[in-house]
């Protein structure tokens, strides 16, 4: 059985990922990692808390064990020529932005290869080299790299795969609904109900109070430009909720040293016809229904 296994992606947004210098673009193996033990936490809110604390802790590691798996980042250059390099506004919604960060650029491919020290066994299911593509190709749809993930930026779509030494294979991925359940069931044993057009966990006794998916929207319309749509949303909702506190704990804040990540994820997946949305919210603590109202409404405003 093999224990190598290499994914070859391609940025389909801009990447706001930087080096020690704080302004070069450069993809660590530490940011790829972070980002897959950030969705196999979310995904497996069905958990108890101690038990994801436990399960997390052998797969990736902890203070008492090291990770099942190493991860390297090849191909892509980790130090980018002044021509190369991209600068982006991360507000693109704003016309008369200045501020711009240096980006890695759409299009940009890369490999990740992933080799397995040891397969863990978890409830009598592995955690082996399809079980990280598994994982990593559920990533791949709902999440992101970098700054603004959550607003769309840093998305990545996978182009190929190659276990051991096996020839190169096609990596197909459908942006349905279906895909989505048929990955969320392949990595977590469990299924999500299927209503008015979204994926939502099934709620019950048990669930820690942590950032567990709790629903999954994919879009159906192509945006010219997905990245200004998504911006424009955040800013409408904002006017339209005069920043209350209702909005901030809704959507996301960052003011002074306090910040709230948002609970709601939006990224991009490539489809035939362009970049289409895929919407994941996520459980927050002592959530109302004003604040859940106003999550509605920006994903509204983005479907």
């Amino acid at each position: 059985m093999t224990n190598t296994i290499t994914f070859t992606c391609q940025t389909i947004t801009p990447m706001f990922l930087h080096g020690a210098d704080g302004s070069t673009p450069e993809l660590r193996p530490a940011s790829v990692k972070g980002v897959l033990r950030f969705w196999w936490r979310a995904l497996h809110g069905h958990l108890p808390l101690a038990q994801l604390k436990e399960q997390e802790g052998i797969i990736f590691g902890s203070t008492e064990q090291r990770s099942t798996f190493s991860l390297r980042v090849l191909d892509l250059r980790q130090q980018f020529s002044s021509t190369e390099i991209t600068k982006v506004s991360p507000l693109p919604h704003k016309e008369a932005a200045r501020f711009k960060l240096s980006a890695i650029p759409a299009g940009t491919t890369f490999r990740l290869q992933f080799t397995f020290y040891k397969i863990a066994t978890i409830n009598g299911k592995k955690f082996d080299v399809q079980a990280l593509q598994n994982l990593f190709g559920l990533v791949s749809m709902l999440g992101a790299l970098g700054k603004r993930a959550r607003r769309g930026f840093g998305s990545f779509k996978i182009t190929r795969t190659q276990t051991g030494l096996n020839p190169v294979a096609l990596f197909q991925t459908n942006p349905s609904l279906a895909s989505i359940q048929q990955l969320y069931i392949e990595v977590t044993g469990q299924s999500l109900q299927l209503q008015n057009n979204a994926l939502q966990c099934q709620e019950g006794e048990g669930r820690a109070n942590f950032p567990y998916i709790k629903k999954i929207r994919l879009g159906k319309v192509v945006h010219p430009n997905l990245l200004k749509k998504i911006g424009f949303a955040t800013s409408a909702v904002q006017a339209s909720n005069n920043n209350s506190r209702d909005y901030q704990n809704a959507i996301g804040y960052a003011m002074e040293k306090k910040r709230l990540a948002s609970p709601v994820f939006v990224s991009a997946i490539d489809s035939p016809k362009g970049l289409l949305p895929v919407i994941t919210t996520l459980n927050t603590t002592q959530s109302t229904s004003k604040q859940e109202a106003i999550q509605e409404q920006f994903q509204h405003h983005i479907l």
